[in-house]
């Protein structure tokens, strides 16, 4: 997957989720359809001063088109 595709998808990411800019994803091939996951991950803290791990996963097709967006509450 090339560079700028995973950048540009990144960015889309960082918009709607402004908690995970600076993050950078784990990319792993998706063995049921052609295509790839981006899983990203971090840490937040919250008003009560607990941590969650928030999670987002992104299936994107070979072409960089973004397929799925899933997180983690």
């Amino acid at each position: 997957m090339d560079n700028h595709i995973i950048k540009s998808i990144s960015e889309k990411i960082y918009q709607r989720f402004p908690y995970l800019r600076g993050v950078k994803p784990k990319i792993r091939t998706q063995s049921t359809q052609p295509g790839y996951l981006l899983t990203y991950r971090t840490d937040v803290r919250t008003t009560d001063n607990l941590v969650l791990t928030r999670i987002v996963r992104v299936v994107v097709n070979q072409e960089g088109k973004v397929l799925k967006i899933s997180t983690s509450r």
